[in-house]
């Protein structure tokens, strides 16, 4: 498979453009004060070919760690690049799930998938008239 980048995922199927969609999350997060949790359900190790999609068990281990409210106040490590805290123990996942860089073989190699990573989010921010708040809280 090709990788796409996708401002939303789902992109191409939205009705509408993808700002109307951002400032009606923005309103609905500041009304319920509501945190937000980022879940990578994608590959993990490598790209595709050299890592491994995340198993279901992992991905609901997290969900529910969230659900719980076990999350809420967790000790975090920062993804620099990515601009990202991740916590650093969610009870039945291997830590090194966490944070990608500890599945990578290749450090050498997470740091050049990574950069590429935030270089498309910060060319795609370009497409659309964001506030320097929303960019300057993304990848760096």
């Amino acid at each position: 498979p090709i990788a796409a980048f996708s401002p939303c995922y789902g992109g191409p199927f939205l009705t509408l453009h993808p700002l109307v969609y951002a400032k009606l999350l923005q309103e609905k997060l500041a009304k319920h004060d509501v945190p937000i949790y980022l879940v990578n359900t994608g590959w993990t190790g490598g790209p595709y070919g050299t890592g491994k999609r995340f198993d279901i068990p992992v991905t609901r281990a997290i969900i529910s760690a969230i659900q719980s409210g076990e999350l809420a106040g967790a000790e975090t490590e920062k993804i620099e690049g990515m601009n990202l805290d991740v916590p650093l123990a969610v009870k039945g996942v291997d830590r090194d799930l966490l944070n990608p860089i500890r599945n990578w073989e290749d450090s050498e190699s997470y740091a050049v998938y990574e950069e590429k990573l935030v270089n498309q989010f910060k060319t795609n921010f370009k497409k659309f008239d964001v506030s320097e708040a929303i960019i300057s809280a993304g990848p760096k």
